[in-house]
């Protein structure tokens, strides 16, 4: 039982379907979730665990296809926000040592890539830097999340 995730399974297990654009998409997501937070993914990154997971064939000479494949950071993380603790402000009950924060909603594309909507990628290069854009989102998202009590 996949739950929500039961749309990445095949219709008919027999038949290999292709990989469309969003199925790359929670690809990257999924590798960056996977993926050190305070690290970065990059190309050799991407082909060496592909080697590593069976998916860039038997040969040793061939790779995971990504022809095709395309990224534009404007287009995946334009309009995202989230619901974040906010500061830390100083200076509570007027002592200036004392840090608080509050909850605020945030645009992603602006806390997290400083509104450089420019980044963009093609096939391997363009699945690289989808999984490192959104390795950093999981990062500010993991360092700013509002705590559950």
């Amino acid at each position: 039982d996949m739950g929500i995730l039961s749309n990445l399974l095949p219709v008919d297990p027999m038949m290999v379907e292709p990989l469309t654009s969003s199925d790359l998409d929670q690809a990257a997501a999924f590798l960056a979730a996977a993926a050190d937070k305070t690290g970065a993914i990059n190309v050799d990154m991407v082909v060496y665990l592909n080697a590593i997971l069976g998916l860039n064939g038997d040969t040793g000479l061939a790779y995971f296809d990504f022809s095709g494949y395309q990224y534009q950071r404007g287009s995946r993380h334009g309009q995202p926000e989230a619901e974040v603790l906010i500061g830390p402000y100083y200076g509570y009950g007027n002592n200036p040592n004392v840090a608080w924060f509050t909850i605020g909603t945030v645009s992603i594309m602006d806390k997290v890539f400083g509104n450089d909507v420019s980044v963009q990628g093609t096939n391997a290069r363009g699945f690289a830097k989808a999984s490192d854009d959104a390795l950093k989102v999981i990062n500010y998202i993991h360092n700013w999340e509002v705590p559950e009590y």
